[in-house]
């Protein structure tokens, strides 16, 4: 768990509505699916006001009960909690509580787990689908949104990276094709590069656009499809030798076969991004930049 302090002149009533969302914002910001949650604490140097989210193996709610002596009040249940304290007494409170999740929670509840509702068909996801979705709301504790599974899914060759840490996605299974998004998910960006199966895992939502409401995924998680998986291995030498023609400023197709040694090297995304990086190079413009999209990333 870790502990963020934030100093904003907006927080002028440590109980105020607004305060609450915007700790909440600032929470969702540092990763709503991460495996480690924090507290985030705001104040106007009277009262200190605080937030925090957990992870499953540690009730939230009981840690405070261990630091109720430090807290001027605090509420809440076994995933989410709030509470107030003095600002003198911020950082015992911090490593009261770092003491009290170390003693507390088992390091395997650190690992990042995705808990998969269903496998979907892009066939299923229909209009009718998502009503029946909205049926099961709210969501929240003990009733968490559905989350699916869609296998043996392509890049339509549209996909791209936006506002540097998000990716728009664009992605066809058989006939049906799909918009979605996945915020903080540019790291994984490489993976459709492969023009390989993926499996993805999201949420089904709704996005509106000038008043055109349409499905949308909201993607959490992707990867190759673990039958193409030992296609990704990447070659070193293929990695110096393409990031030596980056620093060239050679021109390089999507996918080419390259000559190391005595072996002919499949070179991929992959190995694209890797030399790019190799180079010195900001890894999309050197990917997109070797051939004329979308091709690039077919």
């Amino acid at each position: 768990m870790g502990l963020i302090r934030i100093n904003r002149p907006e927080a002028r009533n440590a109980l105020n509505l607004e305060v609450r969302k915007l700790l909440a914002q600032h929470l969702t910001q540092m990763g709503e699916d991460a495996a480690t949650r924090a507290i985030v604490l705001t104040g106007n140097g009277e009262v200190i006001s605080g937030s925090a989210r957990s992870i499953p193996g540690f009730n939230i709610h009981e840690g405070l009960d261990r630091c109720d002596d430090l807290l001027l009040g605090y509420g809440g249940h076994y995933f989410a909690a709030g509470m107030t304290l003095l600002p003198g007494n911020v950082r015992a409170f911090a490593e009261r509580f770092e003491q009290v999740v170390r003693e507390t929670v088992p390091e395997h509840c650190f690992i990042p787990e995705i808990e998969i509702d269903a496998e979907l068909s892009f066939t299923d996801i229909t209009n009718a689908f998502h009503r029946i979705l909205g049926q099961m709301e709210p969501f929240g504790p003990g009733n968490s949104k559905p989350l699916f599974v869609a296998r043996g899914v392509r890049d339509t060759g549209w996909s791209k990276i936006v506002k540097q840490d998000h990716v728009k996605f664009s992605l066809q299974q058989g006939a049906v094709r799909l918009g979605g998004i996945g915020f903080q998910m540019a790291s994984k960006f490489p993976l459709l590069q492969q023009g390989l199966p993926v499996d993805i895992v999201f949420h089904v939502d709704e996005n509106e656009w000038n008043d055109v409401k349409s499905l949308q995924l909201r993607v959490i998680d992707l990867e190759i499809d673990p039958a193409f998986q030992s296609r990704v291995e990447m070659n070193e030498g293929a990695v110096e030798h393409y990031a030596e023609l980056y620093r060239d400023g050679v021109s390089l197709p999507p996918v080419s076969v390259c000559l190391i040694g005595d072996a002919h090297v499949l070179v991929d995304g992959f190995h694209r991004v890797a030399a790019a990086k190799l180079a010195g190079l900001d890894f999309v413009s050197a990917v997109i930049t070797s051939a004329d999209r979308p091709n690039a990333l077919r």
